[in-house]
């Protein structure tokens, strides 16, 4: 089978709709007469979902004073775009159950991923980023593109995976070689399927190479930096076996200085346990 990406997504036509809720919040934000009331009252459409954001308004990751245990009250407190991102977020991690164990372990992968979710909104927290949900959720779906070549194109994929295990090389080297893309361009591709902001597909497109982004370098490159910390920080298992090589491009576009990055992990020990227990419970 030769892989394409666009064949893959022919393939995947169950993950190229994004869940009821989803789509119901949405229509709702959307709405130019909506109100926050609309969005609860949608939220509230789901059981599950609806108790996942107050638990989360209620974590670490916001740190509100006071006990918020009214979902209309959560959504005035983090905001409507922030409970968009929060609840794609959510819902990510409960779209790839069908991804076989036996070429990579879940359960690290989405430690990994949720370690370069925190570590992106703690970056850009120190950037003063508008909004830094966006980073969290950027970090979420980075590698979205390897689990669906994982999920739907399992046979043709797990070559890659071993050749890169065998010969001791990254992994998106080896799937640029073998396919002529890799696995950020599939998961740029996903997100384009579904709709999302420019500034997220682009961020998660080119988190490897963040000067390849013609509009948002500085997103790429925060999460770029965010996905090499979290290696570096043993934050969960991609599936790769080794760490991309950090783009010294990338760095300077993030206009960081060292002297951020301390304040950064502090933050990243202080959230990461709460948000495995927060987005993880029943994922993968």
């Amino acid at each position: 089978m030769t892989l394409t990406v666009d064949g893959v997504l022919e393939e995947a036509t169950e993950l190229t709709s994004l869940p009821g809720v989803y789509q119901r919040v949405m229509a709702v934000i959307n709405h130019p007469r909506a109100s926050l009331g609309d969005v609860a009252q949608a939220l509230s459409s789901d059981a599950g979902i609806s108790a996942k954001i107050l638990r989360i308004a209620n974590s670490a990751m916001f740190g509100f004073p006071g006990k918020i245990d009214d979902i209309g009250r959560a959504v005035t407190m983090i905001g409507t775009q922030q409970v968009h991102d929060l609840l794609l977020a959510t819902a990510v991690t409960d779209m790839f159950a069908g991804v076989d164990h036996k070429l990579v372990n879940m359960d690290g992968f989405w430690r990994h991923s949720i370690g370069v979710a925190i570590t992106a909104r703690a970056l850009a927290a120190r950037r003063k980023e508008n909004n830094v949900e966006r980073f969290f959720l950027a970090g979420v779906m980075h590698d979205a593109g390897r689990l669906l070549l994982l999920q739907c194109a399992a046979e043709a994929y797990a070559p890659a995976i071993q050749m890169a295990r065998d010969k001791r090389l990254v992994l998106r080297d080896v799937e640029e070689q073998m396919f002529g893309f890799d696995h950020a361009t599939m998961g740029g591709a996903l997100l384009k399927s579904w709709h999302l902001p420019a500034a997220l597909e682009q961020a998660v497109e080119y988190h490897h190479f963040p000067r390849l982004a013609s509009r948002y370098e500085r997103d790429a490159a925060l999460l770029h930096v965010a996905e090499i910390s979290a290696h570096a920080l043993e934050l969960g298992h991609s599936g790769c076996a080794f760490v991309p090589p950090l783009d010294p491009a990338g760095w300077d576009a993030t206009e960081l200085s060292t002297g951020d990055l301390a304040p950064a992990v502090n933050q990243v020990d202080q959230q990461y346990g709460t948000a495995l227990k927060l987005f993880l419970a029943g994922a993968g």
